[in-house]
């Protein structure tokens, strides 16, 4: 388990479902994109806008389909330090390939931190409610795979939060921001 302090928190980001190279996520989701040409360079543009180069980033699976060959220059275009965890379309061969050439920091099925006194998991996909043992409060869930929007949000936990760019204006989110979004979803419901 990695432990953070608050201020490092701010320098965290996490994504999911970018789905790059595939063109028929436009459809399925319903995208703003009329090519996975623009969907490619928004998805760039907006990951480079919110992230420096020396961020870290938990991207929560499901980088890339269609042609995996461009996986290696698409990840060249990006900022941050990025770990990699394992999506329901994301190849393992390929995703061991991009660590060994330190394209990816690391690679994992699930991440446990610690931001403070909060445990947070983070994996592709959501599940139910766990206690952390040491407070007996629910641990956060970051995860992706649903491909929530704001309009049409994963109904879920109080203490889980879908990262997928569908539901993040197509960008990372910071995780303080996903902090205040769970404990206004927890505290004040």
């Amino acid at each position: 388990m990695v432990k953070y302090t608050l201020e490092e928190a701010k320098h965290i980001w996490v994504t999911s479902d970018t789905h790059f190279n595939h063109a028929n996520i436009i459809k399925y989701c319903n995208r703003p994109f009329s090519s996975v040409e623009e969907m490619n360079e928004a998805l760039i543009n907006n990951w480079n806008n919110v992230i420096s180069h020396d961020d870290t980033v938990y991207h929560l699976g499901d980088f890339a389909m269609g042609d995996k060959s461009l996986i290696p220059e698409i990840l060249g275009c990006l900022n941050g330090h990025i770990h990699f965890i394992m999506g329901n379309h994301d190849n393992l061969n390929i995703i061991n390939n991009l660590v060994e050439k330190n394209l990816l920091k690391s690679i994992f099925w699930e991440e446990v931190i610690k931001i403070g006194k909060k445990t947070i998991i983070m994996n592709h996909y959501p599940f139910g409610s766990l206690p952390d043992p040491l407070s007996n409060n629910p641990v956060i869930q970051l995860h992706g795979h649903v491909h929530s929007t704001p309009d049409k949000p994963w109904i879920g936990l109080d203490n889980q939060y879908d990262i997928g760019v569908d539901n993040n204006n197509f960008a990372p989110i910071n995780l303080c921001d996903v902090l205040e979004k769970i404990h206004y979803k927890i505290h004040i419901k």
